[in-house]
């Protein structure tokens, strides 16, 4: 499982979480570059 996580650059990340009752695979997926400065624009 530790050599199936992945990276792909502005894409997303994927971990690993390993533990007595839990073994998972997790993928961390960036919000999009519109999503992220959606919010910039000052408000009036």
């Amino acid at each position: 499982m530790l050599l199936s996580a992945t990276k792909l650059p502005r894409k997303h990340t994927e971990g690993v979480i390993l533990s007595r009752k839990v073994q998972a695979l997790f993928r961390a997926v960036p919000p999009s570059l519109y999503l992220g400065t959606g919010d910039d624009i000052k408000r009036r």
